[in-house]
């Protein structure tokens, strides 16, 4: 992996990293909608966008946290073979305390992907390692053992929310950090905010995260993890017009 990176031109620096960029950089959608709210908070002090700030300063380990880099599309690996985990947007924060990992996983409206009892069957027939089920195995033992969860019993939550939140501790380790935080920027009124308080409970969280950032049970490796929701406006169109696009 190339740790050599290019800062953005603009809106469009986003394009290129998506798996599928035609589909799914467009008004309305995540992808593009993400960018936006970021790279319009390149002017704020902070360099974060308010909706997220407001649940960082929720927090006393978090509050007051600046914007040291963030990464579009950033991939993480994670355990067993196959691809990493791909995070829309990976942030290091510093608030003078504390250095902080951010992850943040833009939605509009889609689902999280597979329950991971669907997504743990992987296909027999398929040679590719990625799909294999004795990889797929190894990989949610390896992600639960992180996220410090058992292995048995949450085939009801989202595969997708796992690696997430484990890409964000694993750069919490790689960087240092004792504050890991996965967040979710959600752009559209019809989300799917129920699955993810099923898998905040899961971990340990206690009451509603939606506009929250909660503290998940104490961790034996000394990092603290934090996760929320915040519903978030796409820019206006005037708003948008504004921001560089390259």
């Amino acid at each position: 992996m190339n740790r050599i990176l290019i800062p953005t031109l603009g809106v469009c620096g986003w394009k290129q990293w998506l798996g599928d960029p035609e589909k799914h950089w467009k008004r309305g959608h995540s992808a593009l909608e993400l960018a936006a709210s970021w790279e319009a908070a390149t002017k704020a002090k902070r360099g974060i966008p308010t909706e997220v700030v407001k649940l960082l300063d929720q927090q006393s380990q978090t509050k007051n946290a600046l914007l040291l880099l963030a990464i579009p599309e950033h991939k993480v690996a994670i355990p067993g073979g196959g691809f990493p985990s791909q995070t829309d947007l990976w942030a290091l924060l510093n608030n003078g305390n504390n250095l902080i990992s951010l992850a943040i996983e833009g939605k509009a409206g889609e689902p999280f992907g597979e329950k991971i009892d669907k997504w743990q069957k992987g296909n027999p027939k398929d040679n590719n390692l990625e799909n294999s089920v004795a990889n797929r195995n190894t990989r949610l033992e390896g992600l639960c053992k992180i996220l410090q969860l058992p292995t048995v019993g949450i085939g009801h939550l989202y595969y997708q929310l796992l690696h997430r939140t484990a890409s964000a501790i694993l750069e919490a380790e790689r960087f240092g950090a004792k504050q890991a935080v996965m967040i979710i920027q959600s752009f559209e009124k019809k989300d799917h905010y129920a699955d993810f308080e099923q898998f905040a409970t899961a971990l340990g969280a206690t009451g509603t995260a939606k506009e929250k950032l909660l503290a998940i049970r104490p961790r034996t490796d000394g990092l603290t993890l934090w996760i929320g929701w915040t519903d978030c406006n796409c820019l206006s169109d005037e708003e948008f017009a504004k921001l560089p696009i390259c």
